[in-house]
């Protein structure tokens, strides 16, 4: 760990590393590895703590020659402070706790037993008691076992809500650093701006300009300035966004390390679909539900096996002088109640499951055919601006401010120019922005949203 990370753990009050419960490592995973999420370790779970976001007034903008913050250094952040991963990670062990409870036997009973009190006189029949229920059928064993599979979804589930905490912190450290782009364009157009108001000037000195041609450079220069200020709040805007993901109070702009070439895809679809329903928690979450309802419906098929109860005396008879020993054993005889009810309803609930996981894995492929599409079009469009538009929109600003600093170029032709290379440039940094969130779905296995779903946390 390096010495800011450290020290941005130390600040928040965060763990000073990343939980030892993660199933997938910080940097961005490959679909195309094979490599598949290892399930969390119960022994190895972090207490559940987290700090309140606290969001200052004001977040001020990247200082020039700041040390670049990497991506993994964010995620190392989000996975030691987000607190929807310690609930998680508390549920895990919550359900834990459950599973060894329910596999306890019952506590014996010990009492006092007294009977013919006062007859003829004497203190009659006084002495101690002692009882024990006896569960047969194995119930205990299976107890733990449904309560086992639980454990097991709950593990998933905390994955699932790793994945997307990391999928939204990529998906808001990407948006973050095209927004500090956006601001050195704005900043660029309104230099440009500026430039041509002071050409319109100088013409007008010369007696080769027009009035209105200095007020429209007057105009767009405003315009200019106006852009550039939208586009800071912006950076402040998304690293506010930043700051609620990873679960920090203090993340001020920084400058990023970022390469954009790695915003690609190799893998093809078939082989994309095929990692996604192999290692998604979605889909090994479905299968425990189904494994926890197939334990369920074997505890409800032994519940007519009666349970015993024992129970056994020993007392004193005044009358007569004599110490007496008594037993008793009793167990329910299933002749009414064969907990009918209960195997019908754990049938159902297994068919229930069932149809559950089929539906989890018709979603995952409708939803990977959407995302897979989106993140084809956006890397054409990608592609489209990098080696062909952007260049040409340069060329065509350089040729044109020449011609426009030489009275060879009216205005407005000047400014159209100036205006495409400005909407290429942003649409340019919008494909990205959409290119960014196809391929973090795709890495994430399509879960993001970290803070939508809390309630399915508890459930």
């Amino acid at each position: 760990m390096n010495r800011r990370l450290a020290k941005l753990l130390l600040g928040s009050g965060c763990l000073l590393a990343a939980p030892a419960w993660r199933s997938a490592p910080a940097q961005t995973p490959q679909l195309g590895s094979g490599a598949s999420a290892d399930a969390p370790s119960l022994e190895l779970l972090p207490p559940a703590e987290y700090i309140a976001l606290r969001q200052p007034e004001t977040i001020p903008l990247p200082a020039a020659g700041a040390a670049a913050l990497t991506l993994q250094e964010v995620e190392s952040l989000a996975l030691a402070c987000n607190p929807t991963l310690a609930q998680a990670a508390a549920q895990v062990r919550a359900a834990a706790g459950q599973q060894y409870q329910v596999g306890l036997p019952p506590n014996p009973s010990f009492g006092y037993l007294g009977s013919e009190l006062g007859n003829d006189g004497h203190g009659g029949q006084q002495g101690l008691m002692v009882a024990q229920d006896f569960i047969r059928g194995n119930k205990l064993g299976l107890n733990r076992a449904m309560v086992g599979r639980e454990v097991e979804r709950r593990q998933q589930i905390l994955a699932a809500q790793q994945r997307r905490v990391l999928t939204d912190v990529r998906v808001a450290f990407y948006d973050a650093y095209l927004a500090q782009r956006r601001v050195e364009l704005a900043g660029k157009l309104q230099t440009i701006g500026l430039q041509a108001a002071a050409t319109a000037r100088a013409l007008i000195e010369a007696q080769e300009g027009r009035r209105t041609d200095l007020l429209q450079a007057e105009i767009e220069g405003q315009r200019a300035t106006a852009d550039l200020a939208q586009a800071e709040s912006n950076v402040r805007g998304a690293w506010r966004r930043l700051a609620a993901l990873v679960g920090q109070s203090q993340l001020p702009p920084q400058a990023l390390a970022v390469d954009l070439d790695t915003l690609v895809w190799s893998a093809s679809w078939e082989d994309t679909l095929a990692e996604l329903l192999r290692d998604s928690p979605e889909v090994a979450e479905a299968e425990a539900s189904v494994e926890r309802a197939r334990a369920a419906l074997a505890r409800a098929a032994v519940e007519p096996i009666p349970d015993v109860n024992a129970q056994a005396s020993v007392q004193y008879d005044d009358a007569s002088n004599y110490t007496i020993a008594g037993a008793q054993v009793t167990m329910p005889i299933p002749i009414w109640n064969r907990n009918q009810g209960g195997v019908a309803q754990a049938q159902a609930e297994l068919v229930a499951a069932r149809r559950r996981a089929d539906a989890v894995n018709l979603r995952l492929r409708r939803d990977l055919a959407e995302q897979y599409q989106r993140y084809e079009m956006s890397l054409a469009r990608v592609n489209a601006f990098k080696f062909e538009i952007l260049n040409r929109a340069q060329q065509n600003l350089s040729l044109a401010t020449e011609g426009y600093r030489a009275g060879e170029l009216a205005f407005l032709d000047f400014l159209i120019v100036q205006r495409t290379y400005f909407q290429a440039n942003l649409e340019y940094l919008a494909a990205l922005g959409d290119l960014n969130q196809s391929v973090q779905m795709l890495h994430g296995l399509l879960l993001a949203g970290s803070y939508n779903d809390l309630a399915d946390l508890g459930r």
